[in-house]
């Protein structure tokens, strides 16, 4: 809701202006998704979500609530190039090598500004029975910007 607590810290510009300065960007605007912008994505146990790479530039989270047990957030940064080459390091991952995956401490509290456009990432399944609950805040450097209804559709299961 617009007076949350969430919704707040996402509209005070002080915040805006600390991610850009952290991503050397001297403008930054907020996501104009309506579903996007600032959500909470809510993992249940037994629940995980699959390597992928992200559709924006980079993600801005914040850690709520952390699993009782598993639900670690995983990454292998900036191995998405551009030219094609991750493809054969992509698959290796995907079969189960672990050389180069990093595991991020997440603690609730924790605020990530985290480059998932290149940097192939997961959130391993969680156990124990407590939810694992993480803000996403969303920020690009151009205005007006929203995510594609395929993303939509997949994380809210709805385009508007």
């Amino acid at each position: 809701p617009a007076g949350s607590p969430l919704r707040r810290l996402y509209n005070w510009d002080p915040l805006v202006d600390f991610i850009g300065a952290v991503l050397d960007r001297p403008t930054l605007y907020r996501l104009a998704d309506p579903l996007g912008a600032c959500s909470i994505n809510v993992f249940r146990p037994g629940g995980l979500h699959a390597w992928h790479f992200d559709e924006a530039p980079y993600s801005t989270t914040l850690m709520l609530q952390a699993a009782e047990a598993g639900g670690f957030f995983e990454y292998v940064p900036h191995l998405r190039t551009g030219d094609g080459a991750e493809h054969d390091a992509v698959g290796r991952i995907l079969d189960g090598e672990e050389g180069a995956v990093r595991r991020l401490p997440f603690a609730a509290g924790t605020l990530s500004i985290f480059a998932g456009h290149v940097s192939m990432h997961r959130v391993t399944e969680l156990g124990g029975g407590r939810l694992r609950l993480v803000a996403v805040l969303a920020f690009h450097g151009k205005p007006g910007v929203t995510n594609s209804a395929e993303v939509r559709r997949l994380f809210w299961g709805r385009t508007k």
